[in-house]
């Protein structure tokens, strides 16, 4: 009953008689039993025998002359409704006398007291939904509504300034919105009892719940609470999930100007706190303390509200912020606690992101980069020259792991601005092949890179020659090129095939691709200049934590590319030793009795144009072609594969929304090739022998139409991984995905008896994409591995004749992406006689294509050849076998 008001003076004790609740009219205690009414004229009377239904004793009234007690005199009376009378009752102080009580910091009792809630969950369930459907439809439908009618198209077009006015007419129709849907949710249970959904300014460090006291207590744990929680999660590999932070999207609207940090400071520190606080406190909490224990209540509200965020990098720390909120709104039992505390954390984060605009900071690159190891040099120096030396990351080591946080990771706004700002769609612009570098990153960095999908665990920490940690590039876009770089010259000095540039710098998990692809390029052009410049300067020798590709890396910024900025350890390192490095280049160039670095490079071929595929599944090609020209200008179809388009070299697609999307697929124009030459009817069902990455798989599906079946199959589980994602983002339903090797299936049983085509494009040495694995650019000798090749040509007729082992088999094409005849036209050759005594020929596809197969083969005439450095596309062999059609004696 206390819930609902009941209070007890002892000069105006509460009754209950025939159902009706009145205050007494003389100074004594009065205890009511069933039968009798018993009363005592002392104001001390005990509290043991006071009446049960109220609290503990308070000072009389009539015999107070305290200015505490005259102000309770004068409070307003307010009313509850018993049966079918109203009458006015008192609010008094939870205690009995305000100066005996204690704090009871370390009283867990006092942190575990539940709300009497008189509502139902069927109420709390309804309510938050609503409260969710509210904010959906103010951001997504009103407000969007609202800004079309002012003229408002495009939310990423707008300025810093517009964006951030447009972001604080969304938080106020956001919180009048919330607080209507709590209002009517409440209404017929009111008057609520005085500690539900209570803002009381009144007695701000009155003990033990006065409001300011705890708000304040509040505000200095907060930051010790959250980034000791941010540590410990670290500790564990949390600080490796990815995706936006709540931080990010106030950083993409902050910007100098006064309204701009006013309109921000409003949403976050002011109307943010009041929507947020009154839903998860003030109506959530409350609410679950009648259904669980009130911590219990307090942790699960607190989940609620981290995931009201929609951001799971900072999850742990807005569950732990939200903890600390509700456990101060259980000692309060006043809402203007947690908002204090709310806009104090918001307002301050949000002030300290303002003035380090003001100082000169990109955001974006705060975001990414202060090493634990470089706080003692920071320390020495001012706050603002501190993050801008370096650039924000923390990383945090726990035995051999390296994880990294970033300073907005610890401190994340709690606000729904970032929700607004992520839900809008953007549309990327184009990026010139020639852009490359600083300028490429200062739009970039705002994005750690992320690991890949199968590193669940974190990479331990690379380790110096003397046990120290290696400096990693601050960068991400550096970083990025020179974990590719590593890969690739591991590659090449052992040999090991299958290795990607293309993998590495412009794979899903990479940020920043365009970026890192450019860098990762030019430096490797630039690679035996700078070996020579690193053995001359010696700069490795004087510093053992700075890694080798980290340092081509640098030192192609510094002397060939945009420059470096002293973010981090390794970067100063590299500028401390900017004199040795050109001393060093001019060395070089005097020692070749060369005037120019250009005269040092190895010779490139001539940039090749862009080949895209239209993806039919989801767009015509003449939608394509529509969008395409109205992006980038001028474009072609080619003349011979009726579903690949032509566009300049210096059009960068792989940040095209199309591309994303699965409506255009980035492949050259002899890999198409295969798929166009097999031309399955639709209806057939088609067999993918080696199919990973599936290039070749959705174009077999999209020439399909969608109708029929392609049976992919590869057994390498990361490249089957890639499979099953491409065929889903092509939205090829009809593709069945087999992890398996090829040589192994039972091809002659009725699981495969209904196969109608085959598609084989076996392992091979990759000869032809040689531009695409910078092979050329390492090693400029054309160096063949015979022994290799050997083994390769063994494998690919092996797998060529089983293949033929299908019983209804009628098409079949084998291809490479070769430039060598022994993977090419000796299969066939070999494979030649099997074919014709299963009643299959040969038959030229393409006949209007120029190149064939080499004149020293018989059915050379008949196989397709590609020139990687005369047809500018991907060197390649094909050949398509069909059945021959015995009773009319055609094939």
């Amino acid at each position: 009953m206390e819930a609902l008001g009941w209070q007890q003076h002892s000069c105006g004790l509460l009754s209950r008689h025939a159902g009706v609740v009145r205050p007494q009219s003389r100074p004594v205690c009065r205890r009511q039993t069933a039968n009798s009414s018993r009363g005592c004229s002392s104001p001390s009377f005990s509290a043991q025998r006071a009446v049960r239904l109220t609290r503990p004793q308070q000072p009389c009234l009539l015999q107070s002359s305290s200015s505490s007690s005259k102000r309770d005199a004068l409070r307003p009376k307010r009313c509850i409704k018993l049966g079918s009378s109203k009458q006015p009752i008192e609010e008094v102080a939870d205690s009995t006398d305000s100066t005996n009580q204690k704090w009871g910091l370390l009283q867990w009792k006092e942190y575990n007291r539940p709300w009497q809630v008189p509502w139902s969950g069927s109420t709390v369930t309804i309510g938050m939904i609503a409260w969710v459907l509210s904010f959906l439809g103010v951001a997504l439908i009103l407000l969007p509504a609202l800004g079309s009618l002012v003229g408002i198209k495009d939310f990423t077009a707008m300025s810093g300034t517009d964006k951030a006015l447009y972001a604080l007419v969304n938080q106020v129709l956001e919180t009048l919105a919330g607080l209507g849907i709590v209002y009517l949710a409440t209404r017929k249970f009111m008057p609520l009892s005085p500690d539900l959904l209570r803002y009381d300014f009144r007695e701000p460090f009155a003990k033990p719940r006065g409001w300011l006291a705890w708000g304040l207590l509040g505000v200095l744990l907060s930051p010790l609470v959250v980034g000791a929680a941010a540590f410990a999660f670290s500790l564990f590999g949390f600080d490796e999930v990815n995706g936006k932070g709540t931080v990010d999207g106030v950083a993409q609207i902050l910007s100098l100007d006064f309204p701009s940090f006013a309109s921000l400071f409003g949403v976050t520190a002011v109307l943010a706190p009041i929507l947020e606080e009154t839903v998860f406190r003030g109506f959530l909490l409350t609410s679950l303390t009648k259904f669980m224990p009130t911590w219990a209540a307090v942790i699960a509200s607190s989940v609620a509200f981290g995931l009201a965020h929609l951001s799971t990098r900072d999850l742990p720390q807005l569950v732990v912020l939200g903890t600390l909120l509700g456990f101060i709104y259980v000692r309060s039992r006043n809402l203007l606690s947690p908002m204090l505390i709310h806009g104090v954390w918001n307002g301050t984060v949000l002030t300290i992101l303002f003035l380090l605009v003001q100082s000169g900071v990109d955001l974006k690159e705060l975001f990414s980069g202060i090493h634990i190891n470089d706080m003692k040099q920071i320390l020495g120096q001012s706050v603002v020259n501190s993050f801008r030396g370096s650039s924000g990351e923390m990383r945090f080591q726990a035995g051999c792991g390296t994880s990294t946080r970033s300073a907005a990771d610890l401190f994340p706004v709690v606000t729904p601005t970032d929700r607004l700002c992520n839900m809008r769609s953007r549309r990327p612009k184009p990026i010139s092949d020639r852009q490359s570098g600083q300028a490429k990153r200062r739009r970039s960095d705002d994005a750690e890179a992320r690991p890949t999908k199968r590193q669940k665990k974190p990479r331990p920490a690379l380790r110096g020659v003397k046990g120290k940690p290696l400096w990693a590039c601050s960068s991400v876009v550096d970083r990025q090129a020179a974990f590719a770089l590593e890969k690739i010259l591991e590659a090449h000095r052992t040999k090991r095939r299958g290795v990607s540039l293309k993998s590495l710098t412009l794979g899903s998990n990479i940020e920043a691709k365009k970026a890192t692809f450019a860098v990762t390029t030019e430096s490797i052009k630039y690679l035996q200049i700078i070996d020579a410049i690193l053995d001359r300067s010696q700069i490795l020798k004087e510093c053992s934590q700075l890694a080798r590709p980290s340092a081509v890396i640098l030192v192609y910024e510094l002397l060939f590319g945009e420059g470096v900025r002293a973010q981090g350890p390794a970067e100063r390192h590299v500028l401390s030793c900017k004199d040795s490095l050109e001393a060093a280049l001019s060395k070089e160039l005097e020692a070749h009795g060369a005037e120019d670095v250009s005269e040092l490079l190895p010779a490139t071929e001539e940039s090749r144009p862009r080949s895209v595929r239209v993806n039919t599944i989801k767009v015509t090609k003449e939608a394509a072609i529509s969008r395409l020209q109205a992006d980038f200008g001028s474009l072609e179809p080619d003349g011979l594969l009726d579903d690949v388009l032509i566009l300049p070299s210096s059009c960068a697609l792989h940040d095209h929304p199309w591309v994303k999307n699965g409506s255009l697929i980035l492949q050259s124009k002899a890999s198409c090739m295969p798929a166009q030459a097999l031309s399955p009817e639709p209806g057939w069902t088609v067999l993918d022998c080696c199919a990973a990455p599936g290039n070749k798989t959705t174009h077999l599906a999209a020439r399909l139409g969608n109708i029929g079946k392609v049976i992919a199959v590869d057994r390498d589980p990361v490249r089957f991984k890639r499979l099953k994602d491409n065929a889903k983002l092509a939205g090829a339903t009809c593709i069945q995905c087999i992890q398996d090797d090829f040589l192994k299936l039972p091809l002659d049983t009725a699981q495969f008896s209904s196969v109608d085509a085959v598609l084989l494009d076996p392992s091979c040495s990759g000869s032809g994409t040689a531009h695409n694995q910078v092979d050329r650019l390492l090693s400029p000798t054309d160096e063949v591995d015979c022994g290799r090749l050997e083994s390769l040509a063994a494998f690919q007729e092996k797998a060529l004749r089983h293949a033929f082992k299908l019983p209804k088999l009628k098409r079949l094409v084998y291809s490479t992406c070769s430039s060598h005849s022994i993977e090419g036209e000796e299969v066939i050759e070999k494979v030649m006689p099997l074919a014709n005594q299963l009643g299959f020929h040969l038959e030229g596809p393409f006949p209007s294509w120029h190149r064939r197969g080499h004149k020293q083969f018989p059915d050379g005439k008949l196989m397709v050849r590609a020139d990687a450095k005369l047809d500018r596309t991907d060197g390649f062999f094909l050949a398509l076998f069909s059945k021959t059609d015995l009773e009319n004696g055609i094939g």
